[in-house]
């Protein structure tokens, strides 16, 4: 079989896809990427925020219902890893959002050296359209 081209993300094309089954808890969250917004629910007893995605229950007082609040759509490198298994290595980072406390959003780092990460960067989203009904946060060193 023969090499593939990368795609705009710098992955090889045909390499790993997401398909998306967006429940009642997470479609809010994507229904706004759609819309190139990040956001992070909040819950509506006591402003905890939830994990991405959220869970059915808030994590300090067990209520479920949750109001979805933008955030600025920038962050910090929290911890990363490089993965080797294809022809051009790429990284991915767990990446600390900046706006709200302790919420973190694993992504890949798109148009970024992985040699050149590191704990610490600052890094802004970057919107991946991958089709008409999916739309991906990455994330990108800003500039």
């Amino acid at each position: 079989m023969g090499e593939q081209e990368p795609d705009r993300t710098g992955r090889p094309a045909g390499g790993p896809a997401s398909t998306l089954h967006p429940d009642r808890w997470t479609e809010p969250f994507w229904a706004a990427a759609r819309r190139h917004v990040l956001v992070v629910a909040l819950c509506v007893d006591c402003g905890t925020p939830r994990p991405v995605p959220p869970g059915p229950y808030c994590w300090e007082c067990d209520a479920q219902d949750v109001v979805w609040s933008p955030l600025p759509g920038t962050g910090k490198v929290f911890t990363y890893t490089v993965v080797r298994q294809v022809e051009r290595p790429y990284a991915i980072a767990v990446v600390e959002l900046d706006g709200v406390t302790g919420v973190r959003l694993m992504s890949d780092l798109v148009g970024v050296d992985p040699e050149t990460v590191g704990i610490g960067m600052p890094v802004e989203v970057w919107w991946d359209d991958v089709d008409a009904t999916t739309t991906i946060p990455r994330f990108a060193v800003p500039g």
